[in-house]
């Protein structure tokens, strides 16, 4: 989902929260799937995308170009295809920059949509004649395109000459995207006999890919040729291929599929014996006692030694994707929208979600260094209280760090709650004043107050049927960025709240700044 994806990366700060941030992003940053970036650029539905297109085409300069020529260079970078909503708005922005960069080009026409008109027919031309679902003989023909243009400006027709020359410049180079990382693996996919798997998705690109030899018994010495123990090993940023050549005389394919493995929770170590000098066992992850998948050797140290360190990383950035997944799947289901504000100099930020246990958080005041308190947690309580017939439930509260609490008798516990422990490391910053204020609230008697929670430890559970249970919190939050902030969909604390100003773009548009 690309624009969740653009939202996750600025709620983390790697990217600025202005339409024209965005745009930079796509439009510099590499690695980026293109077929994703048209789907992103091609949502009409919300004003955010519409405004980050905006500023993608006012990017481009289609000065004293040809229609065909400037689409050419519009859609390397952003891949015009799949829906036909999308694909009208990429071509109406398109249309809109061309004639900004070409008024001499326009007053030709009766229209400035003919225009838009002329554009959205060369993308189905050249769909028409790429496409290898359509046959030779019902492919578009140049009197096929010039009699489907007529009458499109206002009544009157495209100029012969520019629709004829429109169609051989598609004819001798097809308009296509530029190369990505989904492109190569998609060689790599075509180059494979009898694969069970799809590659080509945007997601996984190409890591490396090495030439190892399989031992069957990492404590035997191998009885077979080593030609027959020789495998090409594809390491991708989720999966690992094993390969083997493929004989050129029986098919055109270059490999042949023999194993695919998912990088999610594996594990491997590297051993050296009198019979492999240089090897590595990769483990299963799906089992407790850690089965063996298979094992290599290389010929050469140094090439084992980088192999390993780029599964390592690939291994690592796999398993904490996965965990940020779970997380944000979490906080969807339970309707939590992590806050993450602006830094602000002498204030601390907050970091509250609707459905929050506590429903509101302090923001303490940062001006002086003798009033501030920082206490480092490494237990996150979760507090049971099984509730009785005779006694409701209390109301929670904003509990201080555990130094600054008075001692608790053990007398004083109820026997039915459990505290089970989580280990965790979080700070909280509290100032003297906020101490004053929780001492004097302890110090009341304990039928005063029944249960003391911390904001983001987990909400008071009761029996099952006794009443619905509150929802879970979320988890702590990321570190602080100083260009994070809170999406406007977002409701945000009066404090931080700051207006939002727009700006006029050379395309007329507005973006948000």
């Amino acid at each position: 989902n690309p624009e969740r994806g653009i939202h996750f990366l600025i709620t983390r700060g790697f990217v600025p929260d202005t339409a024209i941030g965005v745009a930079h992003f796509l439009l510099q940053r590499k690695g980026l799937s293109r077929q994703m970036i048209g789907e992103f650029l091609g949502n009409s539905k919300l004003q955010f995308n519409r405004d980050v297109l905006d500023c993608v085409v006012d990017e481009m300069d289609f000065s004293g170009m040809e229609l065909d020529e400037a689409l050419r260079k519009f859609q390397a970078h952003v891949r015009v295809q799949g829906e036909a909503q999308k694909v009208e708005r990429l071509i109406e922005a398109f249309s809109q920059r061309y004639c900004m960069c070409n008024p001499d080009v326009v007053q030709q026409f009766h229209n400035p949509d003919t225009i838009f008109i002329l554009a959205f027919a060369v993308v189905l031309l050249n769909t028409d004649m790429y496409s290898p679902n359509i046959k030779p003989q019902r492919k578009m023909g140049l009197d096929d395109f010039i009699r489907n243009l007529r009458g499109v400006d206002d009544g009157a027709d495209i100029p012969r000459e520019m629709v004829a020359g429109i169609y051989e410049r598609i004819q001798q180079r097809e308009l296509r995207s530029n190369e990505d990382h989904v492109t190569y693996v998609s060689r790599v996919e075509q180059s494979i006999l009898g694969l069970k798997t799809i590659l080509a998705v945007p997601h996984r690109r190409l890591v490396c890919c090495c030439r190892l030899f399989e031992v069957p018994d990492a404590n035997k010495p191998h009885k077979q040729k080593l030609s027959q123990l020789q495998r090409e090993v594809f390491l991708f940023n989720d999966l690992l291929l094993i390969l083997k050549l493929c004989p050129k005389k029986k098919s055109s394919a270059s490999y042949t599929f023999c194993k695919a493995m998912g990088l999610l929770g594996m594990q491997f170590h590297l051993f050296s014996n009198e019979y492999y000098a240089h090897g590595v066992t990769m483990m299963s992850p799906f089992t407790s006692e850690k089965k063996q998948l298979v094992s290599f050797c290389s010929p050469s140290g140094e090439e084992l030694r980088k192999f390993a360190e780029e599964l390592r990383e690939a291994i690592a950035e796999v398993n904490e994707m996965e965990q940020i997944h779970i997380q944000m799947e979490l906080e969807r289901q339970q309707g939590i929208q992590p806050h993450i504000l602006h830094t602000n100099g002498g204030q601390m930020d907050t970091h509250t979600g609707h459905g929050s246990p506590s429903g509101q958080q302090d923001a303490y005041d940062k001006t002086g260094n003798n009033n501030t308190v920082e206490v480092s947690i490494h237990n996150r309580l979760q507090t049971y209280q099984l509730s009785q017939p005779s006694i409701e439930s209390a109301p929670l509260a904003l509990a201080a760090p555990p130094a600054l609490l008075s001692p608790i008798q053990a007398g004083d516990q109820r026997p039915e709650t459990l505290i089970q422990c989580q280990q965790i490391v979080k700070v909280i910053v509290v100032d003297q004043s906020g101490r004053g204020r929780m001492e004097a609230f302890l110090s009341q008697g304990p039928a005063t107050h029944q249960l003391i929670q911390s904001a983001m430890s987990t909400p008071v559970c009761v029996r099952e049927g006794d009443g619905p249970q509150p929802p879970l919190p979320p988890p702590p939050p990321p570190y602080n960025h100083p260009h994070q902030f809170c999406p406007p969909d977002s409701p945000m604390p009066f404090h931080h709240t700051m207006p939002l100003t727009r700006r006029r773009n050379s395309s007329g548009s507005r973006s948000i700044v």
